[in-house]
């Protein structure tokens, strides 16, 4: 008798040790993937950094007017008046080589510009503006590096016939081949030079200036537009559509109440939207946006404005790798912004006056030039496209009249505006899967209650396995068969599928109505599960009606093409794979869960609350209704949670079923585009360690956070039901 008690005892106390090592192995399970997400998602939010690294004297670099780094961050070139390219070795701070620019003939450089793509145009002192690349060349030999560097000239304008100094100048190297240079003399002249194979052609635009003076000077739209900055504050676009016949457009007020001289202006790397710095320190964004609604002109707009430098704009540099720029003033502050999201990334001093700033080609080194010589920055943003602004609110993007949410990670080119708005995915899962409940909890909330209330223990025993076995069908059966068959059988009927919602149950109520309308004898031999005799034929006769009548009422009422009338009249595009395939195959998946629980539920609640029932008169329905249902919708409670649960976290039948697309519409006839499947779409193309790599990460804990708080909330409401409906 001890020894049986001794070995109760003791495997009572080790199953107990099984089951908390059990618990605390899965809730340590848990804390471990939450953990793993959010140190990669953590990288995101880190702070970036603009740090001083080296600096120059004036006697190495000389008085530079314009100068650049290469990749490797170890050399630069400065641009001198003298009319030589001057290459510094960073590390030892000596001049490599002075470089003449080849054909000055003894003329100074008076001016300087240099676009992110490393072009030059150097104003000179005749009045001419020559064109010109600078080119860091990496070679390896033997596993060691070796850089070289040329200057070549590609060509002088002499833009100016009157020999005046060109002081403004500026140059784009067109796609379609060739050099686009302006330059302004004195404020109140212009003119612009047309590379082409048949020599430059000059244009004099000082007469189109009319009473603007020049102060700043940019191309945008791959040269397609000149845009003057003026002493009034103004931006004048010049349109170079015919680069021989250029016609002034519209004139944008960068601040109208309060205006003052714009003093810089670069175009931000894709060349469709441009930056503009001002005598008060302001920096605003001009982007082209349409004139109007419907129009199909588009013309510039500050829409932009990023946080105010401490003393007047005198340079601004853009990044060939996106679309993070500089901005030094004349106090000496340099301050790294991105364009997209208006966010100040970082700032630090040079110690003097900026005249010109120059970005290395991957973005992470900055150069600044000063009277006291060069100063060199690391700057440290590997994220700047992230904000809570371009995670989860509206942006303006180029190209786009608007602000709006959009997911789009990747572009055909390198200076594509990458977008990461995780509201569109947010709004697209909690999308499909409300669809997705709004067709499965009727159905299995239905089929529970009629198996566990009212069918005979012989239909308990078919129904019960035949809808737990969908549960074993695997998601991407599903998703394969709503994608390829669903999908075009629904596009072909679609009015014919809508009826089924009003049919069904209609048909389902008149065979009820009908049943109760039979006399007491035929009525008792219907009943105890055969029933289902008459509803299964009537509700597959409600399929077979829908299907005639949806045609007919199709080329009755809406001329044969009801997609077409509901673009033309409700304005609501039907898209093949839509939100009405996801409720029907995702809710196929969520059904079983659902019915399952809810089936165990009611069938759980003691028999002696319904002999109770029975016998103080109820009938079959009111004891269900009101004794049976409420006494389980603790657990009916549970099985709908863990439906949303696993339709929250659906990934294939979502990812083959739906067009992906993260629009942000209730439609039922369009699709969506959802975390868990935006996660398997684009984690093939998300570089290790990169933003979007990130994001997708970020995407994870959102889910992760989602589920969690869902079925926290869940459980705290389905212990109070729980506790109201206590059966001792």
């Amino acid at each position: 008798m001890n020894t049986r008690r001794f070995w109760t005892r003791t495997s009572d106390r080790a199953a107990s040790f099984a089951i908390s090592a059990g618990g605390l192995l899965m809730i340590g399970s848990l804390v471990l993937i939450f953990g793993l997400i959010f140190s990669e998602s953590l990288p995101l939010f880190r702070a970036p950094s603009l740090a001083a690294s080296r600096s120059m004297g004036a006697s190495i670099a000389g008085p530079a007017l314009a100068a650049g780094l290469n990749e490797y961050l170890d050399g630069a070139e400065a641009v001198l008046p003298d009319g030589t390219v001057r290459v510094v070795d960073l590390e030892t701070k000596a001049v490599r080589k002075s470089i003449p620019v080849a054909g000055l003939e003894g003329r100074r450089i008076t001016a300087a510009a240099r676009t992110f793509k490393d072009d030059y145009a150097l104003g000179l002192s005749d009045g001419s503006v020559l064109a010109a690349s600078a080119r860091w060349q990496t070679s390896f030999d033997s596993g060691k590096r070796a850089v070289d560097f040329t200057f070549e000239s590609h060509g002088f304008f002499p833009l100016d016939p009157a020999g005046r100094p060109a002081s403004r100048v500026a140059v784009w190297q067109r796609s379609s081949g060739g050099f686009l240079v302006a330059a302004s003399p004195e404020p109140g002249s212009l003119a612009l030079g047309v590379g082409s194979d048949d020599g430059p052609h000059i244009v004099d635009l000082s007469a189109a200036l009319k009473d603007d003076k020049v102060s700043a000077l940019a191309f945008l739209d791959d040269g397609g537009l000149l845009c003057v900055g003026t002493e009034g504050g103004q931006v004048v676009a010049f349109s170079l559509a015919e680069p021989a016949s250029p016609v002034r457009q519209e004139s944008v007020a960068l601040w109208p109440s309060d205006p003052a001289p714009v003093t810089a202006l670069e175009a931000l790397i894709g060349g469709q939207s441009l930056i503009a710095g001002d005598a008060k320190g302001r920096i605003a964004g001009l982007l082209r946006i349409r004139e109007s609604e419907g129009s199909e002109t588009r013309v510039l707009k500050a829409v932009r404005r990023f946080e105010p430098m401490s003393a007047a704009v005198t340079a601004l540099s853009v990044s060939p790798r996106g679309k993070t720029f500089l901005a030094g003033d004349a106090s000496g502050r340099v301050t790294a912004y991105f364009a997209t999201n208006q966010r100040t990334l970082a700032s630090a001093s040079a110690g003097a006056p900026v005249a010109a700033l120059a970005t290395s080609p991957k973005g992470d080194g900055v150069l600044a030039i000063t009277a006291a010589g060069l100063s060199e920055f690391a700057l440290d943003a590997p994220h700047p496209a992230i904000s809570w602004k371009a995670l989860f609110g509206k942006v303006l993007y180029e190209g786009y009249d608007q602000p709006e949410y959009t997911w789009q990670s990747t572009g055909g080119t390198d200076d594509f505006e990458s977008k990461l708005s995780l509201t569109p995915l947010i709004f697209g899962t909690l999308k499909g899967t409300f669809y997705a409940l709004l067709f499965a909890v009727p159905v299995a909330l239905a089929a529970a209650f009629y198996t566990a209330a009212f069918a005979t223990p012989a239909v308990k025993r078919l129904v019960k396995p035949v809808v737990e076995i969908m549960a074993g069908l695997p998601s991407v059966v599903l998703g394969f068969l709503a994608g390829l068959w669903l999908a075009p059988v629904i596009q072909r009927s679609t009015l014919a599928t809508l009826l089924l919602f009003p049919m069904i149950p209609l048909f389902v109520l008149a065979g009820v109505l009908a049943i109760q309308a039979l006399p007491p004898r035929l009525h008792q031999r219907l009943h105890g599960g055969r029933e289902l005799l008459v509803i299964i034929p009537l509700a597959l006769a409600a399929v077979w009606f829908s299907s005639l009548a949806g045609p007919l009422i199709e080329n009755v009422a809406f001329h044969g093409d009801f997609k077409a009338w509901l673009l033309s009249a409700a304005g609501l595009k039907y898209d093949a794979r839509n939100s009405l395939v996801i409720a029907f195959a995702m809710g196929f998946a969520v059904i079983p869960i659902i019915f399952t629980i809810s089936e165990d539920a009611l069938s759980s609640v003691p028999e002696h609350l319904r002999a109770a029932s029975l016998a103080l008169g109820a009938s079959e329905w009111q004891t269900a209704v009101r004794v049976i249902l409420p006494t389980a919708s603790a657990g009916i409670f549970s099985a709908v949670m863990i439906g949303f649960g696993r339709a929250v976290g659906e990934t294939m039948i979502v990812l083959m079923a739906t067009g992906n697309t993260p629009v942000m519409e209730w439609s039922i006839f369009n699709g969506m585009r959802t975390l868990s499947a935006n996660i398997a779409v684009e984690i093939s193309e998300a570089p290790f360690g990169g933003t979007l790599y990130r994001v997708l990460f970020l995407a994870a804990l959102l889910l992760f956070v989602i589920t969690f708080v869902v079925n926290t909330l869940a459980e705290i409401l389905r212990q109070r039901l729980r506790k109201k409906y206590t059966v001792i």
